[in-house]
């Protein structure tokens, strides 16, 4: 166990030489006396210029990891506004508007030709078509897909599902199979999505 006990070291002849010149520049003050090297050997650095600090008994902080940690104030998480939230998959149109559509009661306000296209084309095609649509105010829309004798139906059976996806959703609320007067299984009437606040924010 180590010693805290300071092994006092005697002053040299340089030290008293050095220790008297200070003296000497020193004005005591009255009724004080000050410390003067006496003459022994046996007189320490100790003894003239007091204990040091770093012997003292200065009481010792404590350290950091015992000290009690400072908790900020609690913050509640940021939570945004919810927002309406929009249906997995479109609606079908009913069928009242689907017959004022055929008996040409209510108007086409623009229609796509996707017929020989590819898939990747076809879907890029679409939703700008659909964008521009929507920009323009235009409430039903014919697309047409072709019946796909040759290729299987691969549009025909693709784009009820593309309306589906989150992008299409937020523009389209609906579609159904359009009436044989406007190409029937190879033509989808679909119905536009009105602006409301909070749908595309």
């Amino acid at each position: 166990m180590k010693s805290n006990h300071h092994k006092r070291r005697n002053l040299s002849a340089e030290e008293r030489a050095l220790w008297e010149n200070v003296r000497r520049t020193v004005s005591p003050l009255r009724n004080s006396t000050v410390n003067t090297v006496p003459e022994t050997d046996e007189q320490t650095i100790e003894d003239v210029f007091g204990t040091p600090p770093s012997e003292r008994n200065v009481p010792a902080r404590a350290p950091l990891s015992s000290r009690p940690a400072v908790v900020p104030p609690f913050l509640p998480p940021y939570q945004a506004r919810p927002r309406p939230a929009l249906p997995t998959s479109p609606g079908r149109i009913d069928d009242v508007t689907a017959r004022k559509l055929r008996k040409g009661r209510l108007e086409i306000d623009a229609r796509i030709d996707l017929h020989g296209m590819s898939e990747f084309e076809a879907h890029e095609r679409l939703y700008r078509f659909l964008v521009n649509a929507k920009a323009d105010g235009c409430r039903l829309v014919l697309v047409i897909t072709g019946k796909g004798a040759r290729s299987g139906g691969i549009l025909r059976n693709t784009v009820p599902r593309w309306l589906g996806e989150a992008g299409f959703r937020a523009l389209v609320s609906g579609c159904r199979p359009a009436h044989l007067v406007h190409g029937g299984e190879g033509a989808l009437y679909v119905r536009m999505r009105r602006t409301r606040p909070g749908d595309l924010r």
